[in-house]
């Protein structure tokens, strides 16, 4: 007869999920959540890509200042003049002294990121460290700008000192 026998373990998960019946998304669930996901990347991408500018800026400035940091130092342990040539053409700041050597001491610098010499070392395109330290011209700056942020490197006459100040155009 009628007897009631367990269900085989194929049976019992038959026609319904693991937690029972009408477990699993509706295909209308799951357009719903991609749709928001979609949103949200679509939304955070804007963001991403101003951060990435951003970071890109920062890391030449850092470059930068290491290099004209590297040439006074270099000036003043050897005694001797070290130029730090802007280069346009190869969108990069280079120790001059060091063009001959195998490894040129050189910062390249991002298409994204514009540069500019201004101050005394404006008419030259170098900011020139004497083996004091300080500069043979008035202070020199140099300008990176991406989008509307600007990173502006101040290289003191008298001392050689090197300091940073950061802007915005919206500032």
């Amino acid at each position: 007869g009628l007897e009631s026998r367990p269900p085989r373990p194929w049976q019992h998960m038959a026609g319904r999920g693991v937690l029972g019946l009408g477990s699993g998304f509706t295909l209308i669930e799951l357009l719903v959540v991609m749709a928001i996901v979609g949103l949200l990347v679509a939304t955070s991408v804007p963001a991403l890509t101003g951060y990435a500018k951003q970071v890109r800026l920062k890391t030449a400035t850092r470059e930068a200042i290491g290099l004209l940091s590297l040439a006074r130092s270099l000036a003043i342990s050897s005694r001797s003049v070290r130029r730090v040539l802007l280069d346009e053409d190869r969108h990069e700041l280079v120790i001059e002294e060091t063009l001959e050597q195998d490894e040129p001491r050189r910062v390249r610098l991002p298409e994204a990121v514009d540069v500019s010499l201004g101050g005394g070392a404006a008419g030259t395109g170098r900011v020139v460290f004497q083996p004091s330290g300080a500069l043979s011209t008035p202070s020199a700056t140099v300008s990176l700008v991406s989008g509307t942020k600007r990173q502006t490197i101040t290289v003191s006459s008298a001392t050689g000192a090197i300091s940073l100040r950061s802007a915005s155009d919206e500032d």
